[in-house]
């Protein structure tokens, strides 16, 4: 006796591995979705803490603005019609100033119309010292980021005082600039000079997707700028990088 030939739909024969390549597509997806979003943060909070470090170092240094402990405060002040101990505050917009220094500009670039002008020289020692940090052994500063993973001589973890911005950040660092910029702290004629606020501003920090490029469309993302700023010593007192 023959047995009647099966239906198409009700052979049951496969079903599961049809399933099994339905689900598989979304469960890659989700999986390579977990690991781009892991390392974005990891990569997103590393730079964090790097600017953190670096502007506190900045802030600690002469300036990466070559020229700003050399501007004539005391002329200024007379021009701008204050008197000792005046705060500065009220002398308007004559003394401020905000200067932008990068390696892709080469120098430090006054983004306000003030008594100071337009650009200052670059102090490459500084900027290598916030960007690449100290060799662990001789205590100099490097010229170019450091090999991942190395530790100084004597093992453990380095102090922050002598790591640089790229020792956390691996990505392109002349989209990164150390601002100064005067916003009225102190008071007029003070001894050591007004007191700066130092930032360190990642301008473009690009993420690049390893798994969902195709899927956004684009192959890196850019979240915005990434910044610490803080308070300088008076740049009178700032040392110079070793």
């Amino acid at each position: 006796m023959k047995r009647a030939p099966r239906s198409f739909w009700t052979d049951r024969r496969g079903v599961t591995m049809v399933e099994f390549a339905m689900v598989m597509g979304l469960v890659a997806l989700l999986f390579g979705a977990i690991m781009d979003f892991g390392l974005f943060m990891y990569r997103y909070v590393s730079a964090q803490r790097g600017v953190q470090v670096a502007a506190r170092n900045a802030s600690l240094l002469a300036p990466v603005a070559a020229d700003l402990r050399n501007l004539d405060w005391p002329s200024a002040y007379a021009a701008a019609g204050l008197n000792a101990g005046d705060p500065l505050l009220s002398s308007g917009a004559a003394l401020y100033y905000d200067y932008h220094c990068s390696l892709a500009n080469g120098s430090c670039l006054n983004d306000v119309a003030s008594t100071f002008g337009g650009s200052l020289a670059l102090d490459t020692a500084s900027l290598n010292r916030i960007l690449y940090g100290l060799d662990f052994s001789t205590k100099q500063v490097n010229s170019a980021c450091r090999a991942s993973g190395s530790v100084g001589s004597s093992g453990g973890s380095p102090p922050p005082d002598e790591l640089g911005l790229c020792d956390f950040y691996k990505g392109d660092l002349t989209t990164v600039e150390v601002r100064y910029t005067f916003d009225g702290a102190g008071y007029a004629y003070r001894p050591d000079g007004p007191i700066p606020r130092v930032s360190v501003v990642i301008t473009q920090f690009q993420n690049k997707w390893i798994f969902l490029g195709g899927f956004f469309g684009s192959a890196s993302i850019s979240p915005g700028p990434i910044a610490s700023s803080m308070s300088a010593q008076a740049i009178s007192t700032l040392a110079s990088a070793p």
